[in-house]
C-alpha cells in the first residue's frame, strides 16, 4: 500500500467539517477563554465606570453598592480556587456534617496548650499550622519579583479563641442587663429566686434581640470565622478597599501565591485574596490531617468522604455537657447571673401585716376597709444551686429555660403548642437518665439537647441572610432518634 504523503500533511493542515479532531488539552483551552471572559467583563466596566472600584467603608452608599458589583462580577464570579464567606458559605469551618453549629475538636494525644480546663474545646489546629509552615517555606523559595507587595507570606491575623468572644459578649450582656432592669428592682420583692431573675432575663434577650446560649452565640455575628481555625489572613491589608485589593490580585507573585497555597490545601476568599481558608476536601491538606488523626493514618485520600473528615474532626456547641458543665454554658452562666446579683443585693423589701397592730387591723377589716395596715419587712433572696460536678444531673426546667432562650435566638420559629410538646419530651427524658450509671444513660441526657436543636433546624438550614427558614436537615434525624424508643 503506498502513502500518499501530500494528501497526509494536508489532512492533517486542514481537516474536513466532518472529520473527528480529538483535543487533547481541552482544559488550557477552557482556561484561556475563561481568562478572556473576565479581561472583557473588566473592560466593559472600566469602560461605563472609569474603574472596576475603588471603594472602602468611608465610600457614599451608592457608590459602595456599584463598586462592591463591579467587584464581585471580575473577581468573584472568576475566582475558581475560592471559598466565598461572604456571598456563598458564611458558615464554612464552623458548622458539622449534619448542619449543626461545631468546632474542631483536637485529637485526645495532642500536645498542644489548650483553652479551658477540662475540655478540648479552644484550640487552634496543629495540623493546620504545620501546613501554614511548609507554605510560608514554599512561597519564600518560589517566588521571583520582589517588586511586589506579596514578597513573603506571615500570618497577620488567625485563629480566635472563641471562649474569649463568648466571655466578653456575656460580660456585656450582664451589665446592660444590670443597668437597664436588674438595677431598677434592687430591692424589689419582684426578684425573689432565680425563677424570677430568669423571667426577666428572658425577656431582656428578647427585646434586645441577643444571643445567650454557647450555640447561639457561636451562630451569631459575634462570632467570626477565624474561630474555625481555618481561616488565615497572610497580609495586612484593609478589607473594605477595594482598591488594595485589586493591586493584591495584579501582583505579578499572585499566581505563585494561588500556587502555592492550593498546593497545600488552602483557597482564597475572593472578597479578601489575602484571606486563606483550609479545605478540608483537599488532597494536599488530607496529608496534614493524616499526621494528627490516627484514623485516617493508613486510609489514602481516595478512600475516605469529605463527610468523614468533618464527622471525626468536629463536635457540635450544642450538647448536655456544654449546656450543663461547661464554665460559660447556659446552666452555669444564669446562676453566675444571679449570683453575682444577689451577691450586691442580697435582699428585698415586702409588705406584710404588722402583728403589734393586729387590732387596729381587726377594726379596719370590721369597718370594711379595702386596705389593711402594713409595714415593710426585709426579706433576703433564696440563693442558687451549686453547680457543682464535671457532668451536672441539673433539674430539667433549665433545660425548659434552655429550649426557650434557642427558640427567642432563632426568632421564635416554634410555637407555645411545640414548645410544650418538646418540654414533655425533656422531663421524660430526664426522668429516665440515673447520671451514676452506664455512659449510655449520657447519650440520652444529650439527647434532650439534640432535640431542641433538632426542632429548630440546623443553622445551615437557616438563612441568617435572607432571614428565610428552608427544610431541616434530614441528615440529622438518625443520630437523634436513635433513642426515641426508651421514652
Amino acid at each position: 500500500m503506498t502513502i500518499d504523503k501530500e494528501k497526509l500533511d494536508k489532512y492533517y493542515e486542514a481537516p474536513e467539517e466532518d472529520t473527528l479532531v480529538i483535543d487533547l488539552n481541552p482544559q488550557y483551552q477552557v482556561l484561556e477563554k475563561q481568562i478572556e471572559t473576565q479581561e472583557a467583563v473588566k473592560n466593559s466596566i472600566k469602560e461605563k465606570f472609569g474603574e472596576v472600584s475603588s471603594v472602602s467603608n468611608n465610600s457614599r452608599l451608592k457608590d459602595a453598592y456599584i463598586g462592591r458589583a463591579n467587584y464581585k462580577k471580575v473577581f468573584n464570579d472568576f475566582q475558581k480556587n475560592s471559598i466565598d464567606l461572604w456571598y456563598t458559605d458564611p458558615y464554612y469551618g464552623r458548622i458539622d456534617e449534619t448542619g449543626a453549629i461545631a468546632r474542631i475538636v483536637p485529637p485526645v494525644n495532642t500536645k498542644a496548650p489548650v483553652s479551658g480546663v477540662g475540655s478540648r474545646l479552644a484550640q487552634e489546629p496543629t495540623f493546620i499550622l504545620t501546613a501554614l509552615e511548609e507554605i510560608k517555606k514554599e512561597y519564600s523559595r518560589k517566588v521571583k519579583v520582589r517588586e511586589s507587595t506579596i514578597k513573603t507570606l506571615n500570618v497577620v491575623r488567625g485563629w480566635d479563641n472563641e471562649r474569649d468572644l463568648q466571655d466578653q459578649h456575656l460580660e456585656e450582656l450582664y451589665q446592660n442587663f444590670y443597668n437597664f432592669v436588674l438595677d431598677p428592682l434592687h430591692n424589689s420583692n419582684k426578684i425573689k429566686n432565680i425563677d424570677d431573675f430568669y423571667s426577666f432575663l428572658k425577656d431582656f434577650i428578647k427585646q434586645q434581640n441577643i444571643s445567650f446560649t454557647t450555640a447561639g452565640i457561636m451562630e451569631s455575628l459575634v462570632n467570626n470565622p477565624f474561630t474555625s481555625g481555618l481561616v488565615y489572613d497572610m497580609f495586612d491589608g484593609d478589607p473594605s478597599s477595594d482598591a488594595e485589593k485589586i493591586e493584591f490580585y495584579e501582583d505579578p507573585n499572585f499566581k505563585t501565591y494561588e500556587y502555592v497555597i492550593t498546593k497545600h490545601g488552602f483557597r482564597i476568599d475572593p472578597n479578601i485574596p489575602w484571606r486563606i481558608i483550609a479545605d478540608l476536601s483537599s488532597s494536599g491538606l488530607y496529608a496534614y490531617i493524616q499526621q494528627d488523626y490516627s484514623r485516617f493514618k493508613n486510609v489514602s485520600f481516595f478512600d475516605v468522604q469529605v463527610n468523614e473528615i468533618i464527622d471525626e474532626l468536629y463536635t457540635p456547641y450544642a450538647s448536655y455537657m456544654t449546656v450543663s458543665s461547661a464554665t460559660s454554658g447556659f446552666y452555669k452562666t444564669v446562676i453566675r447571673f444571679y449570683n453575682r446579683f444577689i451577691k450586691e443585693n442580697a435582699i428585698y423589701n415586702t409588705v406584710s401585716k404588722s402583728a403589734s397592730d393586729f387590732e387596729y387591723y381587726k377594726h379596719i377589716k370590721n369597718n370594711y376597709r379595702k386596705q389593711s395596715p402594713m409595714t415593710w419587712e426585709i426579706k433576703e433572696r433564696e440563693p442558687a444551686p451549686n453547680p457543682l460536678g464535671v457532668f451536672l444531673n441539673i433539674d430539667p426546667k433549665y433545660l425548659e429555660w434552655y429550649l426557650e432562650i434557642r427558640n427567642i435566638e432563632r426568632r421564635s420559629p416554634l410555637n407555645n403548642a411545640q414548645i410544650k410538646q418538646i418540654k414533655r419530651a425533656i422531663r421524660q427524658i430526664h426522668g429516665r437518665v440515673s447520671f451514676a450509671k452506664h455512659p449510655f444513660n449520657r447519650e440520652l441526657a444529650n439527647y434532650s439537647i439534640g432535640l431542641v436543636e433538632y426542632s429548630l433546624g440546623s443553622i445551615k438550614a437557616v438563612s441568617v441572610k435572607t432571614l428565610t427558614k428552608k427544610e431541616k436537615d434530614i441528615t440529622m434525624v438518625p443520630k437523634l432518634s436513635e433513642y426515641t424508643g426508651t421514652f
